[in-house]
């Protein structure tokens, strides 16, 4: 994993983004912040899959879809 920053962003220092690229084949089984397996097998399979973003916004990470590896705590 790589972590990147620009224009002065300082989330990934706080700890608070993270620049991860994301790909599965299939169908990708992932804890929901319900506790609940989610299942996501429509496409793409990649960090911007619509069904994985709500995953992610249940525990509060959000996509920043303008930037495809960023997911932090204000999309941002």
């Amino acid at each position: 994993m790589t972590l990147q920053y620009a224009n002065g962003n300082l989330a990934p220092l706080e700890g608070r983004a993270v620049d991860v690229d994301i790909a599965w084949n299939g169908t990708l089984t992932i804890a929901g912040a319900n506790g609940q397996n989610v299942g996501i097998a429509s496409t793409p399979r990649d960090g911007s899959n619509t069904e994985l973003h709500a995953v992610g916004a249940g525990y509060g990470v959000h996509k920043l879809v303008s930037d495809p590896p960023h997911w932090s705590d204000d999309g941002h």
